[in-house]
């Protein structure tokens, strides 16, 4: 965003900046604003200067009432100042004062879990700053050991997971190597995790899938096959776009659901003429009799990869 205002108004607001003896200025307010310029290659900007002897408090002070007074701050960006500000002050006047100039609630939870993301690695701070990552996502990769938190940070940066994807992966992988009793980065490190990463044939989105599914089939073996074998089976009615089959909740129970939509005639006729021939093929038969979950265990036929 701040590269779109410099290049249709030509610059942004003055940045803030504490002079230094001997070395360079230092930022009170505006990262965002100098990262801007630097990527556009542009070397000269308006600042307000303040002197060396501004205390550090005060600094953090001016750039939290910056953020009141209309320049949001982004997540990471709250993080790193509410932890510098707790070292300049009180958790209670933090909490009181300054979360709600950061637009957030007083609250000492609400402290605790920035000063916990203010703590993670450099690269998931910038993932946060970016939109890559979001706050919730952080906190639960925060509760892995570093080696474990970066080796799934690493993946689901490089397959381009969204924020629902990021969060399953999260919690999957953490399960999982509880069960196992085997740490993430192991798990993600192995051969047959590194074999559908390194697998250069194929592209981003698939990778991407195939590594979920891995994970998923891993952890929910006999759940994975059954929703192969009922992809497979159900192919021809779930191709009619007029028709929704809907199972119960994990396969457990025969409630299932069926949705027709149609517009005219020959649409309805032709989603009925479907349905009844499934019927008859013993399809609908084998789904609430629980058969085909049998059937999935010893067919050894799963969805063909795309």
């Amino acid at each position: 965003m701040p590269q779109a205002v410099v290049l249709a108004a030509g610059t942004l607001p003055p940045v803030h900046l504490r002079t230094r003896e001997n070395a360079l200025h230092q930022v009170v307010i505006g990262f965002e604003r100098i990262v801007a310029y630097r990527q556009l290659e542009i070397n000269s900007f308006s600042a307000l200067l303040w002197p060396a002897a501004l205390p550090d408090r005060d600094a953090l002070v001016m750039a939290a009432a910056h953020h009141a007074l209309g320049s949001a701050f982004n997540e990471a960006e709250r993080a790193l100042l509410l932890a510098r500000l707790s070292i300049h002050f009180e958790s209670s006047r933090v909490i009181a004062e300054f979360l709600p100039m950061l637009g957030l609630n007083p609250n000492s939870e609400i402290l605790r879990r920035y000063l916990t993301l203010a703590n993670l690695e450099e690269v998931l701070i910038q993932a946060l700053g970016k939109g890559k990552l979001n706050r919730e996502n952080a906190l639960s990769l925060a509760k892995l050991n570093p080696s474990d938190r970066l080796a799934l940070f690493n993946v689901i940066s490089a397959l381009g997971c969204n924020h629902n994807t990021q969060k399953e992966l999260i919690e999957n992988i953490n399960i999982l190597s509880r069960r196992e009793n085997q740490t993430g980065h192991d798990l993600i490190t192995g051969p047959d995790s590194m074999a559908i990463l390194d697998d250069s044939r194929i592209d981003q989105p698939t990778k991407a899938e195939r590594w979920r599914r891995w994970i998923k089939n891993k952890l929910f073996p006999r759940l994975t096959q059954a929703e192969e074998t009922y992809h497979r089976l159900t192919a021809t009615i779930r191709s009619l776009p007029q028709v929704t089959l809907k199972p119960p909740p994990f396969f457990e129970g025969n409630k299932w659901t069926i949705s027709l939509s149609f517009d005219n005639q020959p649409g309805l006729t032709a989603s009925l003429a479907a349905l009844t021939k499934a019927d008859e093929a013993g399809l609908f038969g084998k789904l609430l009799a629980g058969s085909f979950l049998e059937s999935s265990s010893f067919s050894g036929q799963t969805e063909p990869d795309e």
